[in-house]
């Protein structure tokens, strides 16, 4: 399979999983509906190596953000955006097949004030040294 039409995208859902949430309206219910979770939803594979030097595909979303605070689980799911045509030459097509979905556990969203970003990882280091783009928050 190409790398290059793989794409995995990130919803939003109640902490239960089984509300989508990717449009609400404020808590206060005033004003139109906006999408909770906003920020790159989209991202492609980016070839990495782990920590113990294995190649390995991974899928980062280092700006996603949640609009309010409450408690949530992301959904994951990865796409093929290709299309093969009778002859067998490779295409995007006009709708991703999702070839598997992911779940995290629920977790809660705090307001700006009392967030404390966590610290960075042993393997964001090594991932931002291997080249990746990932937007480590100030502490």
């Amino acid at each position: 399979m190409e790398l290059s039409f793989l794409a995995a995208h990130l919803s939003l859902f109640s902490d239960d999983g089984t509300r989508s949430l990717d449009m609400g309206t404020a808590p206060n219910g005033e004003g139109p509906p906006r999408r909770l979770l906003y920020g790159n939803l989209v991202s492609s594979p980016q070839k990495l190596r782990d920590l113990q030097d294995r190649p390995g595909l991974y899928f980062l979303f280092s700006d996603v953000s949640i609009r309010w605070r409450g408690r949530f689980q992301l959904g994951i799911s990865l796409m093929r955006i290709s299309q093969t045509d009778s002859s067998g030459v490779m295409s995007i097509a006009s709708q991703g097949t999702v070839l598997a979905q992911a779940w995290t556990q629920p977790f809660d969203v705090v307001t700006r004030e009392i967030y404390v970003p966590p610290a960075t990882t042993p393997l964001t280091r090594s991932f931002l040294d291997q080249g990746a783009f990932i937007t480590i928050p100030r502490r």
